[in-house]
Protein backbone atom coordinates (compact mmCIF):
# COMPACT_ATOMS: atom_id res chain seq x y z
CA UNK A 1 0.00 0.00 0.00
CA UNK A 2 1.45 3.36 -1.00
CA UNK A 3 1.48 6.46 1.18
CA UNK A 4 -1.30 8.93 0.53
CA UNK A 5 -0.23 11.96 -1.52
CA UNK A 6 0.32 15.05 0.63
CA UNK A 7 -1.30 18.31 -0.33
CA UNK A 8 0.03 21.82 0.10
CA UNK A 9 3.53 23.23 -0.07
CA UNK A 10 6.48 20.88 -0.43
CA UNK A 11 8.60 20.28 2.63
CA UNK A 12 11.52 22.67 2.88
CA UNK A 13 14.07 19.94 2.27
CA UNK A 14 11.90 17.84 -0.03
CA UNK A 15 13.95 15.89 -2.52
CA UNK A 16 17.19 16.88 -0.80
CA UNK A 17 16.90 20.41 -2.12
CA UNK A 18 17.17 23.47 0.07
CA UNK A 19 17.52 27.18 -0.63
CA UNK A 20 21.32 27.05 -0.61
CA UNK A 21 21.34 24.29 -3.23
CA UNK A 22 18.84 26.17 -5.38
CA UNK A 23 20.93 29.35 -5.20
CA UNK A 24 24.14 27.49 -6.10
CA UNK A 25 22.42 25.85 -9.06
CA UNK A 26 20.88 29.13 -10.20
CA UNK A 27 24.24 30.93 -9.98
CA UNK A 28 25.86 28.19 -12.03
CA UNK A 29 23.19 28.52 -14.74
CA UNK A 30 23.55 32.29 -14.69
CA UNK A 31 27.35 32.13 -15.12
CA UNK A 32 27.24 29.46 -17.81
CA UNK A 33 24.19 30.32 -19.90
CA UNK A 34 23.26 33.88 -18.97
CA UNK A 35 20.29 35.70 -17.52
CA UNK A 36 17.77 34.70 -20.18
CA UNK A 37 18.32 31.00 -19.53
CA UNK A 38 17.85 31.38 -15.77
CA UNK A 39 14.30 30.19 -15.17
CA UNK A 40 12.60 28.19 -12.46
CA UNK A 41 12.19 25.42 -15.03
CA UNK A 42 15.90 25.34 -15.94
CA UNK A 43 16.85 25.22 -12.25
CA UNK A 44 14.25 22.53 -11.57
CA UNK A 45 15.45 20.42 -14.50
CA UNK A 46 19.03 20.59 -13.31
CA UNK A 47 18.06 19.69 -9.72
CA UNK A 48 15.48 17.06 -10.65
CA UNK A 49 12.63 18.79 -8.82
CA UNK A 50 9.57 20.74 -9.89
CA UNK A 51 9.57 24.43 -10.76
CA UNK A 52 7.15 24.93 -7.85
CA UNK A 53 9.73 23.47 -5.45
CA UNK A 54 12.28 25.99 -6.75
CA UNK A 55 9.79 28.85 -6.36
CA UNK A 56 8.98 27.70 -2.83
CA UNK A 57 12.61 28.11 -1.80
CA UNK A 58 13.42 31.39 -3.54
CA UNK A 59 10.12 33.25 -4.02
CA UNK A 60 10.17 35.41 -7.12
CA UNK A 61 12.78 35.56 -9.89
CA UNK A 62 13.74 39.04 -8.70
CA UNK A 63 14.27 37.73 -5.16
CA UNK A 64 16.35 34.88 -6.58
CA UNK A 65 18.61 37.37 -8.35
CA UNK A 66 18.77 39.56 -5.22
CA UNK A 67 19.92 36.56 -3.20
CA UNK A 68 22.51 35.57 -5.80
CA UNK A 69 23.80 39.16 -5.86
CA UNK A 70 24.00 39.29 -2.06
CA UNK A 71 26.01 36.05 -2.01
CA UNK A 72 28.23 37.03 -4.92
CA UNK A 73 29.17 40.43 -3.53
CA UNK A 74 29.27 39.45 0.13
CA UNK A 75 32.40 40.91 1.73
CA UNK A 76 33.24 43.24 -1.14
CA UNK A 77 32.73 46.12 1.27
CA UNK A 78 35.42 44.93 3.69
CA UNK A 79 37.51 47.92 4.58
CA UNK A 80 41.00 48.33 3.17
CA UNK A 81 43.95 50.12 4.65
CA UNK A 82 47.06 49.84 2.53
CA UNK A 83 48.52 53.32 2.77
CA UNK A 84 47.39 55.84 0.21
CA UNK A 85 43.87 56.52 -1.08
CA UNK A 86 45.13 55.63 -4.56
CA UNK A 87 46.39 52.20 -3.47
CA UNK A 88 43.18 51.58 -1.55
CA UNK A 89 41.04 52.66 -4.50
CA UNK A 90 42.96 50.36 -6.83
CA UNK A 91 42.58 47.43 -4.44
CA UNK A 92 38.82 48.04 -4.11
CA UNK A 93 38.44 48.24 -7.89
CA UNK A 94 40.36 45.01 -8.43
CA UNK A 95 37.97 43.25 -6.04
CA UNK A 96 34.96 44.50 -7.97
CA UNK A 97 36.32 43.93 -11.47
CA UNK A 98 37.27 40.32 -10.69
CA UNK A 99 33.72 39.59 -9.54
CA UNK A 100 32.07 41.62 -12.29
CA UNK A 101 34.03 39.84 -15.03
CA UNK A 102 32.71 36.50 -13.75
CA UNK A 103 29.17 37.81 -13.28
CA UNK A 104 28.50 40.24 -16.14
CA UNK A 105 24.83 39.28 -16.48
CA UNK A 106 24.26 39.74 -12.75
CA UNK A 107 25.90 43.17 -12.93
CA UNK A 108 23.71 44.00 -15.93
CA UNK A 109 20.64 43.00 -13.91
CA UNK A 110 21.72 45.12 -10.91
CA UNK A 111 22.35 48.18 -13.05
CA UNK A 112 18.91 47.84 -14.65
CA UNK A 113 17.23 47.14 -11.28
CA UNK A 114 19.03 49.34 -8.75
CA UNK A 115 16.56 48.52 -5.97
CA UNK A 116 18.02 44.98 -6.02
CA UNK A 117 21.55 46.22 -5.27
CA UNK A 118 22.83 44.46 -2.13
CA UNK A 119 23.89 46.62 0.80
CA UNK A 120 27.47 45.36 0.45
CA UNK A 121 27.69 46.95 -3.02
CA UNK A 122 26.17 50.20 -1.77
CA UNK A 123 28.76 50.30 1.02
CA UNK A 124 31.50 49.40 -1.47
CA UNK A 125 30.46 52.31 -3.70
CA UNK A 126 30.67 54.65 -0.71
CA UNK A 127 34.22 53.47 -0.03
CA UNK A 128 35.19 54.06 -3.66
CA UNK A 129 33.59 57.52 -3.50
CA UNK A 130 35.60 58.45 -0.39
CA UNK A 131 38.83 57.45 -2.15
CA UNK A 132 38.04 59.40 -5.34
CA UNK A 133 37.24 62.44 -3.19
CA UNK A 134 40.58 62.08 -1.39
CA UNK A 135 42.48 61.80 -4.68
CA UNK A 136 40.64 64.35 -6.79
CA UNK A 137 40.28 67.35 -4.46
CA UNK A 138 36.82 66.36 -3.25
CA UNK A 139 35.91 65.01 -6.70
CA UNK A 140 33.44 67.81 -7.47
CA UNK A 141 30.39 66.45 -9.25
CA UNK A 142 31.71 62.90 -8.70
CA UNK A 143 33.49 63.16 -12.06
CA UNK A 144 36.24 60.67 -11.24
CA UNK A 145 33.80 58.29 -9.56
CA UNK A 146 31.49 58.33 -12.58
CA UNK A 147 34.39 57.91 -15.03
CA UNK A 148 35.65 54.86 -13.17
CA UNK A 149 32.20 53.28 -12.84
CA UNK A 150 31.37 53.87 -16.50
CA UNK A 151 34.74 52.64 -17.73
CA UNK A 152 34.69 49.49 -15.59
CA UNK A 153 31.18 48.51 -16.64
CA UNK A 154 31.94 49.19 -20.29
CA UNK A 155 35.03 47.02 -20.00
CA UNK A 156 33.14 44.22 -18.24
CA UNK A 157 30.38 44.15 -20.86
CA UNK A 158 32.89 44.30 -23.72
CA UNK A 159 34.85 41.43 -22.15
CA UNK A 160 31.64 39.45 -21.75
CA UNK A 161 30.69 39.96 -25.40
CA UNK A 162 34.19 39.40 -26.84
CA UNK A 163 34.97 36.13 -28.56
CA UNK A 164 37.41 33.89 -26.68
CA UNK A 165 40.33 34.67 -28.99
CA UNK A 166 39.97 38.36 -28.15
CA UNK A 167 39.47 37.87 -24.43
CA UNK A 168 39.98 40.96 -22.35
CA UNK A 169 41.79 40.59 -19.05
CA UNK A 170 41.85 42.25 -15.66
CA UNK A 171 45.36 43.54 -16.39
CA UNK A 172 44.14 45.33 -19.52
CA UNK A 173 41.42 47.02 -17.49
CA UNK A 174 43.89 48.01 -14.77
CA UNK A 175 46.29 49.55 -17.31
CA UNK A 176 43.61 52.09 -18.21
CA UNK A 177 42.67 52.70 -14.58
CA UNK A 178 46.31 53.26 -13.67
CA UNK A 179 46.61 55.75 -16.54
CA UNK A 180 43.58 57.64 -15.20
CA UNK A 181 44.98 57.63 -11.67
CA UNK A 182 48.33 58.93 -13.00
CA UNK A 183 46.51 61.79 -14.70
CA UNK A 184 44.76 62.61 -11.45
CA UNK A 185 48.05 62.52 -9.56
CA UNK A 186 49.59 65.01 -12.01
CA UNK A 187 46.54 67.23 -11.77
CA UNK A 188 46.07 67.33 -15.57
Amino acid sequence: MSEPKRRGRPKKFAGGVDKKTVLQCAHSILETYGLEELTFRSIAAKLGVTAMAVKYHVGSREQLLRDIAAQTFEGIDASVSVGTPRAELRLLLVRYIELALKNADLVRFLLSTPNCMPQSLRDFTSQVKHRTQAINGGDPGNVMLNLLIDYIHGFVFAADAAPNELSLTLDQCLNSIDWLLDVMDRGD
